[in-house]
């Protein structure tokens, strides 16, 4: 169930930091916020957080869900309808994102803590300039440290 009293709370917050126009979109990378209706109640906290730590993004972020729009002016919805496999509504999700890239996000992982968006559009700049197939933040088996200080790719 959505908490709407915390929505509205959240949507203040967004409008007294920054009007989503004042900002120049990045046109290279979006933000997708993978979720389904029945976690719509993690989408205040999740969204609170995002605001909070990331205040300047200059991207446009996009929220995947099946039914539900979560009001917030500075979140996309992208709705899947009934469609229950994860990879099927990825791909119903990426077919509708006009960016080169795209960094992908779960609603249960929160920004805890301040984001760099000048170094993180410098990371944006390498990938653009070196194309990576997949990079991440923690690597896995197989991955090895990239130029980019703290980011990982494949060989």
């Amino acid at each position: 169930m959505i908490d709407w009293e915390t929505v509205s709370s959240v949507q203040h917050v967004f409008s007294n930091t920054f009007h989503a126009n004042e900002i120049p979109m990045n046109q290279s990378l979006a933000i997708l916020v993978s979720s389904h209706d029945p976690y719509s109640d993690l989408w205040p906290p999740y969204f609170a957080a995002f605001h909070r730590n990331w205040p300047d993004c200059p991207f446009q972020v996009y929220l995947l869900s099946n039914h539900i729009i979560f009001p917030d002016p500075a979140v996309k919805p992208i709705l899947v309808g009934d469609v229950r496999a994860w990879p099927d509504s990825m791909r119903l999700a990426l077919e509708q994102i006009n960016e080169e890239f795209v960094l992908l996000l779960l609603e249960d992982l929160f920004l805890i803590s301040p984001v760099d968006t000048a170094r993180f559009l410098r990371l944006v700049e390498w990938v653009t300039e070196h194309r990576p197939a997949c990079i991440r933040v923690e690597p896995l088996p197989g991955m090895v440290p990239s130029e980019f200080k703290g980011i990982h790719k494949l060989p």
